[in-house]
């Protein structure tokens, strides 16, 4: 997926069995709330 303000790619993972999703912007690990990649795909 790329960041629609930057030219950076940001690469999604979601786990379907254990409903687990990361992003490489690793912004839920530091701010502890999903970013705007994880919910677009979630909503996909």
């Amino acid at each position: 997926m790329m960041d629609e303000n930057s030219s950076r790619v940001r690469t999604v993972h979601f786990n379907t069995a254990t409903m687990e999703i990361r992003c490489t912007c690793k912004k839920f690990d530091f701010c502890g709330y999903l970013c705007f990649h994880a919910i677009r795909i979630l909503s996909v």
